[in-house]
């Protein structure tokens, strides 16, 4: 999601820390993948182990409908198995699924097919065999790890400080 959500930065304006949609009249926000706010666009990217069986899929139904209430288009990225919840949802193999720059593609098409971007995009960005926004997502990655190192250290500190 990580290395998706700053492909996507290339086309869109994206806060890549954004991640919660505010539902009205109720006691939590709805947590999402990729925020797209002036599109009113989200993207979902299912993977196996959350996402896998009828109950997580009606539980994706839900979240989807509710978003779609909201004015929100939906698209989800999900393996074959898994089946489309929705028209704009897009299916992939396992191996499709585990390529960034593969599923990349896959979403910049549909995005495309749905008129948020140009087909002149489509073929750019295919023509490029690596991903553009790499280094950027691997900072952001060893930023998120570092932070997480910080706050097992400072829980750390904590439980073994005497009292």
């Amino acid at each position: 999601e990580i290395c998706l959500v700053h492909e996507l930065t290339h086309f869109f304006e994206i806060d890549v820390d954004e991640s919660k949609i505010k539902l009205p009249d109720a006691k939590r926000d709805l947590m999402v993948d990729i925020i797209i706010r002036q599109q009113k666009l989200i993207i979902e990217y299912d993977g196996s182990y959350w996402h896998e069986g009828k109950k997580k899929k009606d539980i994706d139904r839900e979240k989807t409908e509710q978003l779609t209430q909201l004015g929100w288009r939906v698209i989800r990225i999900r393996l074959d198995e898994q089946g489309k919840i929705t028209d704009d949802d897009i299916l992939m193999t396992t191996d499709e699924h585990e390529e960034t720059k593969t599923v990349a593609e896959h979403l910049i098409l549909k995005l495309v097919e749905l008129g948020y971007l140009q087909q002149s995009d489509y073929g750019s960005y295919r023509a490029i065999d690596n991903l553009i926004k790499a280094e950027k997502a691997e900072a952001y990655i060893q930023q998120l790890l570092t932070a997480k190192g910080s706050e097992n250290q400072q829980l750390e500190l904590f439980e073994v400080a005497p009292s």
